[in-house]
């Protein structure tokens, strides 16, 4: 449901986008991004401007997939802002996720405060 939302969102506004139905799979795209970038010669381009990670998704929930990105990003010396999507508004699980995100947005997805969150990333960039 949120994954569909954040399509509309992100087709309604110009913006291109991969999808992931996992954070391995999420951890793959940035890794062959990464990969990508450093075989062109080109390691400080990054694959993605933003990255919108869920906490709860299967196989590697959004917390892990987030901390092993940012173990990667020292390897290459890049940093990629991640804006955390989470149904928790406080608590463990978000302490948690807290730790590797830039910017958190709480679940359902707003279409506002997404587009706020992502401006005002983009500003301290």
């Amino acid at each position: 449901m949120q994954q569909m939302i954040a399509k509309r969102i992100f087709l309604k506004n110009g913006m291109i986008f991969d999808t992931c139905t996992n954070g391995k799979e999420a951890l793959t795209f940035v890794s062959n991004g990464l990969t990508d970038q450093k075989d062109l010669g080109a390691s400080h381009i990054l694959p993605y401007d933003y990255i919108l990670m869920d906490c709860q998704t299967p196989v590697m929930d959004g917390c892990e997939a987030t901390r092993q990105i940012r173990q990667m990003e020292k390897e290459y010396g890049v940093h990629i802002p991640i804006i955390g999507l989470s149904a928790h508004g406080e608590g463990e699980e978000l302490n948690k996720f807290v730790k590797g995100i830039d910017s958190h947005v709480s679940k359902p997805l707003n279409e506002h405060k997404l587009l706020k969150m992502i401006e005002d990333l983009h500003s301290r960039n």
